[in-house]
């Protein structure tokens, strides 16, 4: 379902080749997404890392980051590889993963928005918690959103996030952030 939802973006380029069509929509969400994060050295993984523009957004802010980028379709794993050739990229579902506090922070931008089901969403943040040991940043699209998207898209309550993430992350720190017709869950796992 994932490949064949991106595969109407195949001939485009730049965010847009990822299905970010609202010019500067990726670099929106990259800033809100990377709140989470302080300042110094640490290792990230882009859960659905798509062609990697993550890490072109850490080099662009001398970021000092470890990135590690995860996907599931093959051919953004190629182009992110010609494109970054140093960088860990793996042709790996983090929804499949059974790895835990892997890593500093987990982002994913867009990586929940392609799923079977809105429960997946839910599933998806239990994934991406357990594999950070600082915090996890994660957008949505909303089910309240009024903006005319794909039917491929999964529309997800925030409402519903957010109740089982103050359950799952007890007294640390949430906040969600609502964008329009999309939304994003920040969690520290670094005290309350």
């Amino acid at each position: 379902m994932i490949n064949e939802f991106y595969k109407q973006f195949e001939n485009m380029e730049g965010e847009k080749a990822v299905g970010w069509l609202k010019p500067g929509s990726q670099l929106r969400h990259f800033l809100t997404l990377t709140q989470i994060m302080d300042s110094g050295p640490c290792t990230v993984l882009d859960a659905g890392s798509g062609l990697s523009d993550l890490h072109g957004f850490f080099n662009k802010l001398n970021q000092s980051v470890d990135y590690t980028g995860w996907d599931v379709n093959p051919d953004f794993i190629a182009i992110a590889r010609k494109r970054y050739p140093k960088i860990k990229l793996e042709l790996k579902d983090f929804m499949k993963t059974n790895k835990k506090d892997a890593f500093d922070y987990v982002i994913s931008s867009g990586g929940l928005a392609v799923l079977s089901q809105p429960s997946d969403a839910w599933e998806g943040v239990k994934k991406l918690y357990g594999l950070a040991r600082k915090g996890v940043a994660a957008n949505f699209v909303s089910a309240y959103g009024w903006a005319d998207t794909s039917d491929m898209l999964t529309r997800v309550q925030p409402e519903i996030i957010l109740t089982q993430s103050i359950l799952l992350a007890k007294e640390k720190k949430i906040a969600l952030i609502h964008e329009g017709d999309e939304f994003s869950l920040l969690i520290s796992k670094e005290g309350s």
